[in-house]
């Protein structure tokens, strides 16, 4: 899943901020959440996170366990905004087919840094999935719920005569989940514009 959730910049080195008595965990864990994405699992040690997050490292570890299950934490709130923001791309006042070219597009036009640190997801199942049976199970309930999400889409598209009647909603909500996870990765990998171009429109024509 390919989520086009833009983030501040993360400057580990320059957070200064003090330790606060109490905390806000939303925040905390976007933090934490930023800090995984523009770093990897493995290039953020426990150090990093306690510097960005003004927390002492006995705070984190009580409240979110350790980095791994911090991780997971991250994850699952990236997967939830992800879903949440996707689904606004779909508007019941325009036709959902252009919607669709809508939203590639705004991978297509991501910043060229955005672009470079990709999505933490696809990031993650290059990462650590082949490596962590549990966190490849957190992943893949996120991707299911991204496809129930399309397939529901589409399905209204079909409903209303955009998609051939005989249309397997099914398997093109798979295609495409695909297809987004692909333009995200070639897009992290510097792929020209022309190119992702092309993805666009091929992966458009499966729904003609």
């Amino acid at each position: 899943m390919c989520l086009i959730l833009k983030h501040r910049p993360v400057q580990l080195e320059k957070r200064t901020m003090p330790r606060p008595a109490t905390f806000n965990s939303d925040e905390i864990l976007e933090r934490a959440m930023r800090t995984f994405w523009t770093y990897g699992y493995a290039g953020t040690s426990v150090a990093d996170l306690v510097k960005v997050t003004s927390l002492l490292r006995g705070s984190i570890y009580h409240s979110f366990g350790d980095k791994r299950s911090l991780y997971i934490h991250t994850l699952e709130r990236y997967g939830h905004l992800a879903l949440q923001q996707a689904t606004t791309f779909w508007s019941e006042a325009e036709p959902r087919l252009s919607n669709w070219r809508t939203f590639l597009m705004v991978l297509v036009d991501l910043p060229e840094a955005e672009k470079r640190r990709g999505s933490l997801l696809c990031n993650c199942i290059v990462e650590v999935v082949p490596h962590d049976p549990e966190i490849a199970k957190v992943v893949e309930g996120m991707l299911n719920d991204f496809k129930r999400m399309l397939e529901e889409v589409l399905e209204r598209g079909k409903q209303a005569g955009e998609l051939h009647a005989h249309a397997n909603t099914t398997a093109l909500a798979r295609y495409l989940l695909s297809s987004m996870q692909g333009l995200c990765v070639t897009a992290k990998a510097g792929a020209p514009r022309e190119e992702l171009l092309d993805i666009v429109e091929v992966t458009l024509s499966a729904l003609h």
